[in-house]
């Protein structure tokens, strides 16, 4: 027969030639030159060329776009690759940081992993036969975004927030609220969820205010403080915390109480109540921020400024000043209308010269109450940068 037939071999043999001369690997066929800003790789001599896997129908479409793609220059080389990855981690990583600041991260409020009551089953030492009721009431609207505020507290407590890798520091934290009240998610939980992220175990003290009816008065407050740094003490191995970097940290009032905790440590505020008591008070460091600290003795209806009412006749403490003190944190800003900056100057200056490690933060402006960083000015924005590089400085962020 005359008529036309295609031998199916040969017509393999020819797309086959097509197919590595498209790619431009093959070593029969004419190749296509290089497309400008590449780079073309031999395969090193003594090396066979592996054969190009058989692909058919949609695949085979697929892989021959990706070839005429890859040959001038439209898809990336690995070094493009690697370095648009880069970038890319870059980006988010950058996105991420901006997002944490903004606050968007506090968000979703933070859960203790435990409260631990400060004396067990007993009534607290100075409570006993006391009438008063706990009161809790929530400021915000947003229930993701809590501002409770506690009073009437007879069962003091911590709160533990636990980090996911610990780096055995612990910092107890004192809200502040006038010693009428307790600020707990603005002075004390915000402060965990800072914290925590960093390798810190913190402990949120729920403390007794001194003007509900205590018999033991003014002093249920520093009673709480010392105890609760004892507690710690005694636990530090279920905690995962070194014993001997426990820190107190308060806001405005509870920056007294950590002051007068620092300070007042070897004074015994009560009567032991178990072995726990027989361990040290004393904090490892001390850190007040816009904290009502620096009073001398004088009787407590002082009048004055609003926060003067702070100034314990049982607990002056500038009187208190010595070099066994722990090194200490002071932040305050100068346009603090409830608390005189110059008396966390002069705390500073007392601190300084009896020895003590002790540092000063004035900011511009700033006002009472900034907290961590929600509504703070530019001026005080900063602070948690600054207390963080200062730990380090006394090698306690390790």
């Amino acid at each position: 027969m005359h008529g036309h037939t295609s031998h199916p071999a040969a017509h393999g043999a020819a797309l086959h030639t097509r197919r590595r001369a498209i790619a431009g690997t093959g070593s029969s066929g004419p190749r296509l030159p290089p497309a400008a800003g590449t780079t073309h790789r031999p395969v090193p001599s003594g090396q066979p060329a592996r054969p190009p896997a058989r692909l058919t129908g949609r695949k085979f479409r697929s892989s021959l776009r990706v070839a005429k793609a890859a040959h001038y220059g439209l898809l990336p080389s690995r070094q493009e690759s690697a370095m648009s990855f880069l970038r890319t981690r870059c980006l988010l990583g950058c996105a991420l940081a901006s997002w944490l600041l903004s606050g968007v991260a506090m968000a979703t409020p933070l859960l203790a992993h435990e409260e631990i009551p400060l004396w067990g089953a007993a009534v607290p030492p100075g409570s006993e036969a006391l009438t008063v009721t706990e009161q809790l009431v929530n400021r915000s609207g947003d229930p993701q975004r809590p501002e409770r505020v506690f009073s009437g507290i007879t069962r003091p407590s911590l709160s533990a927030f636990l980090p996911a890798k610990p780096n055995g520091v612990a910092l107890i934290v004192a809200p502040g609220g006038g010693y009428t009240r307790l600020a707990f998610d603005k002075e004390g939980v915000a402060v965990a969820q800072w914290l925590t992220a960093k390798g810190f175990s913190v402990f949120v003290l729920k403390y007794r205010l001194p003007d509900e009816g205590h018999r033991a008065g003014r002093l249920v407050p520093l009673q709480d403080g010392q105890r609760a740094v004892r507690l710690l003490r005694s636990q530090a191995e279920k905690w995962h915390i070194d014993p001997q970097r426990i820190g107190i940290m308060g806001f405005s009032a509870g920056g007294h109480l950590a002051a007068a905790t620092g300070l007042d440590f070897a004074r015994p505020s009560y009567a032991p109540v178990d072995a726990i008591d027989g361990l040290s008070a004393r904090p490892d460091f001390v850190a007040l921020i816009y904290a009502a600290a620096a009073f001398r003795a004088q009787p407590a209806d002082a009048g004055g400024r609003p926060e003067s009412s702070l100034a314990y006749s049982a607990s002056g403490t500038l009187d208190r000043v010595s070099r066994n003190a722990p090194p200490t944190f002071i932040l305050i800003a100068g346009d603090d209308a409830r608390v005189p900056p110059e008396s966390n100057v002069a705390l500073w200056q007392a601190l300084h010269q009896a020895g003590v490690a002790a540092e000063l933060h004035v900011a511009l402006r700033g006002g009472h109450g900034f907290g961590l960083l929600e509504n703070a000015s530019e001026s005080v924005r900063s602070w948690p940068a600054s207390f963080e590089t200062w730990l380090r400085a006394i090698g306690m962020n390790p």
